[in-house]
Formats: C-alpha cells, sequence, structure tokens
C-alpha cells in the first residue's frame, strides 16, 4: 500500500508540474493572440479557445448552409430540367495523352549516368 501512495504521489507531482506548464504555455498563446489579455489575473485564461471554438461553430453553420443550397439547386435543377427523375450523366472527360518517346529514351539516360560514373 505504501508503494501505491508513493508511486501515486510522484504521478500527482509529474501531472501538476505538466500542467503548470500547459498553463503557462496557454497564457503565452492568449497573450500573443490578444495583447494584454494575458495580464488580466481575473479574466479566463481559455477565453482564447472560446473564441476559436464560437468561430469553429460559425464556420460549420456556413458549410450547412452552403450544402443545403447546393441540394436546393441540384433539386430544381432535376425538376425543372428534362421531366425525368434520372439524373444527369457527368460529362465524359477526354483520356489523358501522354508524350511519344523515342523507343530508347530511357536507355539513353541510364547510360548517360552510367558512363560518367565509370573512370
Amino acid at each position: 500500500m505504501e508503494g501505491f501512495l508513493r508511486s501515486a504521489e510522484k504521478e500527482l507531482s509529474a501531472l501538476r508540474r505538466q500542467q503548470a506548464e500547459a498553463m503557462n504555455l496557454v497564457r503565452s498563446t492568449t497573450e500573443y493572440y490578444q495583447s494584454g489579455a494575458g495580464r488580466q489575473k481575473e479574466g479566463n485564461p481559455l477565453q482564447l479557445f472560446l473564441i476559436v471554438k464560437d468561430i469553429l461553430a460559425m464556420v460549420d453553420q456556413a458549410c450547412v448552409e452552403i450544402t443545403r443550397k447546393q441540394q436546393q439547386k441540384a433539386k430544381t435543377r432535376t425538376n425543372s430540367g428534362t421531366g425525368s427523375s434520372s439524373p444527369e450523366s457527368p460529362p465524359k472527360r477526354p483520356g489523358l495523352r501522354f508524350p511519344v518517346l523515342l523507343p530508347d529514351f530511357f536507355a539513353q539516360k541510364s547510360g548517360s549516368s552510367g558512363s560518367e560514373s565509370e573512370p
């Protein structure tokens, strides 16, 4: 039981040090992005993260609205387009064309690098 208590105390002290380091990083980050906000002792040190959370929520809402509008546009196109319920097939793309290389193109490349290394 005493061994467990000693190991738990060591672990708690290590966790307290890590917490202090993390809070110092949070304070310095907050002070960097909100100049002077870190000097306010009564302020919430995690205020910056609350602001970021709110911004991400707004971005998420904007993405949802954009998706809804795109779905509505797609519905109106299919309903007013041909009158059939089958979706339109995507336009066909031309096949990829690679340049025509000389038959000994790779042999020239490997031969030129090999002749440089030989005396």
